[in-house]
């Protein structure tokens, strides 16, 4: 299956998301991920595929809230206006969540992260921090006995043979965070709206941004449920 030019744009900061996602165990556990740009949401989509437990997503930018749920979050919570920490820790029932996926390097991200991590939980650190952050070692990693891996990029090519086979096989669907598709003489106007955060991905098309239709490009098919480890897509 051949994938459609608007959803292969995407593949390399998937692959990023792919890489970073799925370099531990997730199935069966419960994971936060902590930033909901592009990055963020490829991740929410792939930890769904992979078939977590529950999936708690934190953004401050209403778009990317509202596109959380739509690529599987089980809640969403708004960092701007609430202290995430307790609230993701009631909603998985009174405890830390078993894996931290920190990706936007945001200072107070990243502080939440070690907090809302269970004991002997995972912390995978993939956001860029814009300066150095202060952490406190011993309250928030050693006594916690916490696994922090700190990742960049991707493997090749490993990395790619995953992330051709979940676009392919349409066990991730990235079709809904593509906000539309524009021509050259747009770019302006879509760079106002990535500003903004009005937008996630913008798909620069040379064809007078007249795509053929995406839906038919795209086939999504359900995964054989027989095939072991194949996730049913919803």
């Amino acid at each position: 299956t051949k994938l459609a030019p608007q959803i292969a744009t995407l593949q390399e900061p998937f692959g990023n998301a792919v890489f970073a996602t799925m370099n531990q165990d997730l199935s069966g556990r419960s994971v936060a991920v902590l930033g909901c740009g592009p990055i963020g949401l490829f991740t929410i989509g792939i930890a769904r595929a992979v078939g977590t437990k529950a999936i708690f997503a934190v953004d401050i930018h209403p778009h990317r809230i509202e596109l959380a749920p739509v690529m599987g979050a089980t809640q969403v919570f708004n960092a701007e206006r609430e202290d995430v920490v307790p609230r993701i820790v009631e909603a998985n029932g009174g405890y830390g969540v078993d894996v931290v996926l920190e990706m936007s390097g945001a200072a107070s991200a990243i502080t939440s992260a070690f907090r809302v991590v269970r004991n002997g939980g995972e912390v995978i650190l993939f956001g860029i921090p814009p300066k150095p952050v202060e952490i406190d070692v011993a309250e928030n990693m050693i006594f916690k006995n916490l696994t922090v891996r700190a990742l960049n990029g991707r493997r090749i090519f490993d990395t790619w043979y995953k992330t051709r086979w979940l676009l392919e096989s349409g066990v991730v669907d990235l079709r809904p965070l593509i906000t539309r598709t524009i021509r050259f003489d747009e770019i302006n106007d879509a760079m106002t709206m990535l500003d903004r955060g009005d937008a996630c991905k913008l798909v620069l098309l040379p064809n007078d941004g007249k795509p053929a239709d995406i839906a038919e490009q795209q086939r999504v098919r359900t995964p054989d449920p027989n095939i072991s480890g194949a996730p049913v897509h919803r």
